[in-house]
Order: structure tokens, then sequence, then C-alpha cells
């Protein structure tokens, strides 16, 4: 779970997978972050993180996100990537790479984790798709 001084800033409902944000009881300048769970050990590095906005705090948009990966154990990313790998092997969603001797069909390559796009950014690239 993801603790913004002692206040829940987002919860998910029922194990449906859907999230619902709540606004954290402390202005942005004062969170801080417990990190615990799957995400327990993330670091950065030194590049940009389009998840959070400095060590432990998830940018707005990505709240409902990081509280959803909180929730899962440490084998549960794994398990579901072995079971979407194989849903996508059997409904055929693979390529050959054929410059390579063997020759051996791959599974189409895809992220179990969404890439959220907050409010502001997905505005200006739906003006650009609509061109």
């Amino acid at each position: 779970m993801v603790t913004w001084d002692g206040a829940t800033t987002s919860t998910i409902n029922g194990g449906s997978g859907l999230a619902t944000e709540t606004r954290p009881k402390y202005p942005a300048g004062k969170l801080t972050a417990v990190m615990t769970g799957l995400l327990a050990n993330y670091e950065a590095g030194s590049g940009y993180d389009e998840v959070f906005e400095r060590p432990g705090v998830p940018r707005p948009h990505c709240r409902p996100l990081v509280e959803a990966l909180e929730q899962l154990a440490p084998g549960d990313l794994a398990d579901a990537r072995r079971r979407a790998d194989l849903a996508f092997l059997n409904a055929g969603i693979t390529f050959t790479v054929y410059a390579e001797s063997a020759g051996i069909e791959r599974i189409f390559p895809f992220d179990l984790v969404p890439r959220v796009i907050g409010a502001n950014e997905w505005s200006t690239l739906e003006r650009g798709l609509k061109q």
C-alpha cells in the first residue's frame, strides 16, 4: 500500500482491478511515501522516471497504478507474464526472426504494466492524432 503521511490516496475496488483515487489530506509538498510490496526496492536510477516524481512519490496520474502494483505479491507479476505469454502463443500472436538460424517462433512483445498518460499530455496527443 502507498500511504501519504498516514492517508491512503488510492484504493482498489473489491479486487475488480479498478482503482479509485482519493485526495491526500496533506498538501503536495508535505507528502512522504512508504513503499511496500512489489515496489519496496524500486530505484529509478539517474534518468527520467515517468511514474515517480521523486523517490517513493508517484506522479498524481500514476497513483492508482502504483496502488494496484503494491497489492501484488512478489510472484504475481511473473505469474501473469507466464499466463499472458502462453495465451499469446496459443492465439498465434507470434513472429519469427528468419535471420536467426533456429527460426524460432517468438511471442509478440508487450508490457503487462500500462503506460499511464496524464490528462494534459493526453490532450496534446489527442489534438495531434486528430489532425
